[in-house]
């Protein structure tokens, strides 16, 4: 219409991947994550995130370098052992400015399941029982991994998505 102003709202971007819950195996092990993969999704459909793109993605060293930059000898080597080789289903989310730290709401913002409210994705997936490393470090199996911050996302999305 003519003389009607349309502000545009800001948007911003995030991302996250879902971790596998357990090495895959056989297939019972692949249809239990493809179950939780399409769980996540369709509550994240419902509390109103819009999922701009989605897929699979293996992880290989150079991703797990840009990941995980600044963790401890051992956790590296944990983190390695977790996810190296591992199909995981990254998402791409899009919404309004402050979607990073709702989506970190809805996730878990601690490293450490138990620590995360009882309504988000690390408290309700993530293992409750750590893999003890040398040196004390204790290694959680959190089961998705998400940006903590606008940089963390702008890496993240760039080596997954190209953007």
């Amino acid at each position: 219409m003519i003389g009607e102003i349309v502000v545009a709202e800001e948007v911003e971007q995030t991302m996250f991947f879902l971790k596998p819950m357990v090495k895959v195996v056989n297939m019972d092990d692949r249809f239990r994550q493809i179950r939780l993969e399409s769980e996540i999704r369709l509550e994240m459909f419902r509390l109103g995130f819009k999922q701009v793109s989605y897929g699979g993605w293996c992880l290989n060293e150079d991703d797990l370098a840009t990941l995980y930059p600044n963790l401890p000898a051992e956790l590296q080597e944990a983190t390695r052992e977790h996810l190296l080789g591992a199909e995981v289903m990254v998402v791409l989310l899009e919404g309004d400015r402050g979607i990073i730290g709702r989506f970190a709401d809805y996730a878990g913002r601690e490293v450490e399941p138990a620590r995360c409210a009882e309504h988000t994705v690390r408290y309700r997936y993530g293992s409750r029982q750590p893999k003890e490393l040398k040196g004390g470090l204790l290694y959680w199996e959190n089961v998705i991994h998400r940006p903590k911050n606008a940089k963390e996302a702008a890496r993240d999305i760039q080596l997954f998505f190209g953007r």
